[in-house]
């Protein structure tokens, strides 16, 4: 897998090769550019990021060339898992610190523990909504396939993405090319990219011979034919527009009836994507992408996402998904699948008074062992 990244950070350009289904380790020294690298396949490939947060200083003040981050060669990449630091920063420890594992020997004393779990108990009804209900993961997986088939870009959708690469030039499944309409129960078939992958294999062996290279018919024509089987149908252009279209078809009533109708005129368009299918496109992306992170969050809510100095009572609300601001999702299958969601949440804002208590107790009692355990550290005498 060549990945390809420009403009990020530090890097103007860099190549990168990695092996599938392969531990790969990438080392050089510091400030040579790893997290960068690190961050940008990450920020490339997660639904809802914004590659820009990487654009060079340089760049910031003044970019006459208009250039941006960019990183290619990611599309078959679904998901990536990075090392929060921001996560551990916010908890005081530094890479100096003297005991492997400390957060868990030093921190998490009995106290913690016990203020961790009435602080579960304020908020495991809107996480058991998630745990174990089926209907809720596989709805949550098909939006995130559906949003990763896109990727935004500056100017708009990328023509890379598997989404934009099968939708692009219309469905040829559907409106079958004038000259090739004998191939039609082929084409139209549930085999038909493998059909379509032997068919331009076999045209690689018509040199061999003046005879159809599959039924050995001298018929100079048929061999045109099967050439223009090769020149009319990719097999992975027909693979990703079987895809985003059963995509779609497994979202259905999700999506509104007005959205619904426009996704199946696009997928069955002749031509190809006119502008405003690749606007509706990037709007549809767009509130799935935010819609699917609302519900992550929900699924793994705790004190950590609540700051210092936030009040939980006006924090919480923020949870709650309102289909209003989401048309394109706004059904009654949709509004279904959420009711429980913003009824447990509204559970628990009148217990966010109890809710905001714990956390403060619990930060307290972090604090406490901290500075506790600070003390003991600088009392202790240097010996050589």
């Amino acid at each position: 897998m060549n990945i390809e990244i420009k403009n990020c950070n530090n890097i103007d350009w860099a190549s990168l090769v990695l092996s599938e289904n392969t531990l790969n380790i990438k080392f050089a020294p510091n400030g040579t550019g790893k997290s960068s690298i690190a961050r940008a396949i990450t920020l490339g490939t997660t639904e809802g990021s914004n590659l820009n947060e990487l654009i060079p200083f340089k760049l910031r003040k003044s970019n006459p060339d208009g250039l941006a981050p960019e990183v290619t060669g990611t599309e078959n990449i679904n998901t990536v898992m990075c090392f929060n630091e921001e996560y551990v920063s916010q908890f005081v420890f530094k890479t100096d610190e003297l005991l492997s594992n400390s957060f868990d020997i030093l921190i998490r004393t009995d106290a913690y523990r016990q203020k961790e779990q009435e602080i579960e108990s304020l908020i495991q009804d809107i996480k058991q909504l998630f745990s174990g209900n089926q209907e809720l993961e596989t709805l949550i997986t098909t939006l995130k396939e559906m949003g990763n088939a896109f990727k935004l870009t500056k100017s708009g959708l990328s023509k890379s993405s598997t989404g934009m690469k099968g939708l692009s030039s219309g469905n040829k499944i559907q409106h079958v090319p004038p000259g090739l309409e004998s191939y039609t129960p082929f084409i139209q078939s549930e085999n038909s990219v493998n059909w379509i992958d032997w068919q331009t294999k076999g045209y690689e062996f018509s040199e061999l011979s003046d005879s159809c290279p599959f039924c050995t018919s001298h018929v100079a024509e048929k061999k045109d034919q099967i050439k223009k089987v090769g020149e009319e149908y990719d097999k992975n252009t027909i693979k990703n527009l079987i895809a985003i279209i059963g995509v779609i078809e497994k979202l259905g009533d999700f999506f509104s009836k007005e959205a619904k109708g426009k996704l199946k005129a696009i997928t069955e368009l002749k031509d190809g994507l006119e502008k405003e299918h690749e606007a509706f496109l990037a709007s549809v992306k767009s509130q799935i992408d935010n819609f699917t992170e609302k519900l992550e969050n929900l699924r793994t809510l705790s004190a950590f996402q609540f700051k210092d100095g936030e009040k939980v009572s006006e924090k919480l609300p923020a949870y709650k998904l309102d289909l209003a601001f989401f048309s394109e999702l706004n059904s009654e299958r949709m509004l279904e699948a959420i009711t429980p969601i913003n009824d447990s949440i509204d559970e628990v804002i009148a217990q966010a008074g109890q809710l905001q208590g714990k956390i403060s107790q619990q930060r307290s009692e972090m604090k406490r062992t901290v500075e506790r355990h600070r003390n003991v550290s600088t009392s202790f005498e240097p010996v050589f």
